[in-house]
């Protein structure tokens, strides 16, 4: 019954999107579908028609577009509409694709979908069910061509972990299972592509190891990775950071130093305080929890280091200042030294941890910062960067042209050049 309805649902997504009537949680519904596996995101070459998807119907199922809507109005009840309490939301105040008056007359651009491209016919809807019932059929619609003649690839699962002796491993290429052992601790790569420290105590052959050692996590630009340390705290290492940590924790606290961004869900210890140290020039910031779920966001050129709590309570510190954060709570130490707490959008902060860019609002340089530094790309501007924001959501799996595709609107244009991304207004 599940994949019954979840095919069911799929179905009347995409018959809604091509008559314009989704709402923006049932978009990003759709776009997180896509992201799901490959024969997904292979529809994102073909343009579909009602005709199409209603076609595509009777063969999967011999029944009409009307009986597929009782059928799915029976099996969804009340929650017809699915939300999801992890789905990245849309701003209901966000403006449309367009030219909208603004108190900084800043020209914002809606961002519909990541599944759709700017300037096509609707939003292109793809999925599983429709790819097996139409691969005998031949398909030769698709998008327009790409707007850069060399494309770049996303980013991916690619880090290098340090060890203490500082002796290299490039994780990306190693092979899975134990690397080595550090200390008291056994050193995995997971099938999974996660890094895995296992605490070795006298009981499994291991014993507290003297001095700590310490070992460095660092991902480069388009690369991301996942590391669960010795306490069993899990952490999220984004594109072009690094994460320096003890291979056991020994002492009345744990201490892990950060540069970049990561989101974190520490283990509980009441005994040992778990803190993050921000290695920024110039920030003296550190934030302890006891057990948590929280993200910080330190790169160099963001002119500020945000710290966002999604669950428990942390204790953001300066120099001279801190403050106590509730979940659903930002604290914000920028140039000026002043710590700043406002309430944040938490599910959009860790929208790279789910695979998405989200601009909320966002200027062009801020959104070239973050596409920067996950392809891997150096960004110029030829001119004037014009004053434009967008608003949405965008898959971190597309390739660079798919992303510019949907960027490239009112007065802003890309060219690449091997490695380097040219703004053009």
């Amino acid at each position: 019954m599940q994949d019954d309805l979840r095919e069911l649902r799929i179905a009347e997504l995409i018959l809604q999107s091509l008559r314009g009537e989704l709402t923006d949680p049932e978009l990003h519904e759709l776009a997180e579908w896509e992201a799901e596996s490959e024969d997904n995101a292979r529809y994102l070459e073909t343009r579909l028609t009602e005709k199409e998807i209603g076609e595509d119907l009777n063969i999967l199922y011999n029944q009409d577009e009307g009986a597929i809507r009782r059928k799915l109005d029976t099996l969804l009840g009340a929650q017809k509409a699915m939300s999801s309490e992890d789905a990245l939301p849309f701003r209901e105040d966000a403006v449309t694709m367009g030219e909208v008056p603004k108190v900084d007359s800043r020209r914002t651009i809606r961002i519909w979908s990541y599944v759709a491209a700017a300037g096509l016919i609707g939003l292109m809807a793809f999925s599983t069910f429709l790819w097996k019932a139409r691969r005998e059929k031949q398909v030769t619609e698709t998008v327009k061509a790409p707007i850069i003649e060399h494309d770049v690839a996303p980013g991916g699962n690619k880090a290098i972990l340090t060890l203490a002796n500082g002796h290299p491993i490039v994780l990306d290429s190693a092979a899975n299972g134990e690397l080595t052992k550090q200390g008291s601790s056994r050193v995995v790569k997971l099938s999974s592509g996660k890094l895995l420290y296992e605490a070795q105590t006298a009981s499994t052959g291991g014993a507290p190891a003297a001095p700590e050692l310490y070992n460095t996590l660092e991902t480069p630009a388009a690369g991301q990775f996942q590391i669960t340390l010795p306490d069993g705290t899990a952490v999220w290492l984004n594109n072009a950071s690094t994460l320096r940590y003890p291979t056991h924790f020994s002492g009345k606290e744990r201490l892990v130093e950060l540069r970049g961004e990561a989101y974190f869900e520490v283990a509980k210890n009441s005994a040992k305080p778990f803190r993050v140290k921000v290695l920024q020039p110039g920030q003296g910031l550190e934030v302890e929890v006891l057990g948590t779920s929280f993200n910080i966001m330190a790169y160099a050129d963001e002119g500020a280091v945000k710290t966002t709590l999604l669950d428990g309570a942390v204790n953001v510190r300066d120099v001279s200042q801190s403050v106590f954060l509730h979940p659903g709570e930002q604290a914000r130490l920028d140039n000026h030294k002043e710590l700043q707490v406002a309430r944040v959008d938490t599910r959009a902060v860790i929208a790279w941890k789910k695979g998405f860019f989200n601009f909320d609002n966002s200027d062009l340089r801020t959104v070239m910062r973050q596409l920067s530094r996950w392809y891997a790309i150096e960004v110029v501007y030829d001119s004037k960067v014009p004053d434009l924001s967008f608003d949405g959501v965008i898959s971190r799996n597309l390739k660079l042209s798919q992303v510019l595709n949907i960027l490239e609107q009112n007065q802003v244009h890309f060219a690449l050049e091997d490695k380097k991304l040219i703004v053009r207004p």
